[in-house]
């Protein structure tokens, strides 16, 4: 018991070192426990930043296959794509983005055709929520076709072929042809309504222009779902169009517990997009984007934690030094008392003896 009440004694006397000492401790402690967690989050979030700064085709899952320009046809293959996407990917997509694109036309200017263009029907999924009418109107009706499609056509397009609401751009389907075959007339313009939404960002933006080995320039003429399976099946009654899924990954769904689950996910999806007779094609730089991360991320949490580890010890010396440095200001302090407290007790003893 007087051991305890002289441990208090000394702890109420020199609080302050005690209480350097014990905050100390504590928090030392708490970098060595909280170590995993922070290097965790630090891998993280150079992983979001990894992924955000990639490109599109890194970053994104690009879906392709050819098919009859069928509204049945492309509705049923759509379905069964979403299937998969649902079953194997579940939470990671952020949006999916369908696109039908015709074959190739090649458009006149000044009544001669532009041989190294290229223009296209094309329909983009929720396009409309995402764009502005520079000038005219959407179709809101199917139109009925004979030798002239309505079509709504990006700014750049109109630009560079000097369209206006209303004109006709004369296309023909084959290089030899000494006159237009149709007729593509210009109902809307428009733009992206801002350019740096997430929709935007996929391979091939379909108000930009295109350009390949075989053509210079290619532009998509952009026609309403039901426009557009009317207008092909006039067009190109027995051709196929190329079929699209943009599937966008949400950034947030990354963690580095889950890169290994991801890229499995993406390889049994490639499998499993064999749809009967029709095939789709899965193409990505995510698998060796995720792989080249995991990589670096295992060479740099070493690291990373021994720099913890540092500052761990560099704390523990911190507190040291202070309690050091108490218990030598405390020291001085009794030293400067002591021949007070000797000259005290003397004179005590000589009163006694008198």
């Amino acid at each position: 018991m007087a051991i305890i009440n002289y441990l208090l004694r000394r702890a109420i006397r020199h609080w302050q070192l005690f209480l350097n000492l014990s905050l100390g401790i504590i928090l030392a402690t708490a970098l060595l426990a909280s170590a995993p967690l922070l290097v965790d989050t630090v891998l993280e979030i150079g992983l979001r930043h990894e992924i955000l700064a990639a490109s599109a085709s890194d970053r994104n899952l690009h879906l392709q296959t050819y098919a009859l320009s069928d509204a049945l046809t492309i509705d049923e293959l759509d379905r069964q794509v979403r299937v998969q996407l649902d079953r194997w990917l579940g939470n990671y997509p952020e949006r999916t983005i369908l696109s039908v694109n015709s074959s190739w036309m090649l458009p006149w200017v000044d009544g001669e055709p532009l041989l190294n263009d290229r223009v296209n029907l094309s329909f983009h999924e929720d396009i409309q929520d995402h764009v502005e009418l520079v000038a005219g109107v959407w179709p809101t009706e199917p139109g009925v076709f004979t030798d002239t499609v309505s079509v709504i056509v990006g700014d750049q397009m109109a630009r560079t072929y000097r369209l206006d609401v209303g004109h006709r751009l004369p296309i023909s389907f084959r290089r030899n042809e000494t006159e237009p075959s149709r007729w593509l007339q210009v109902s809307g313009i428009i733009r992206p309504l801002d350019p740096g939404h997430a929709y935007w960002s996929v391979d091939v933006h379909p108000l930009q222009p295109q350009s390949s080995k075989q053509w210079s320039t290619r532009y998509s003429a952009i026609v309403p779902a039901e426009s557009f399976y009317r207008g092909i099946a006039i067009m190109f009654p027995d051709g196929e169009s190329r079929v699209t899924w943009n599937v966008q990954l949400a950034p947030g769904q990354f963690t580095l517990a889950r890169l290994s689950d991801l890229r499995n996910r993406i390889a049994a999806l490639k499998k499993d997009l064999h749809l009967g007779e029709m095939s789709v094609v899965l193409t990505t730089g995510l698998d060796q984007l995720l792989g080249d991360y995991a990589a670096q991320a295992g060479a740099v949490r070493g690291p990373l934690y021994l720099l913890m580890a540092e500052i761990t010890i560099l704390v523990l010396y911190y507190v040291i030094l202070v309690a050091a440095l108490s218990v030598q200001q405390s020291e001085r302090a009794m030293n400067s008392h002591l021949p007070a407290v000797l000259h005290l007790l003397q004179g005590l003893h000589t009163q006694r003896k008198g």
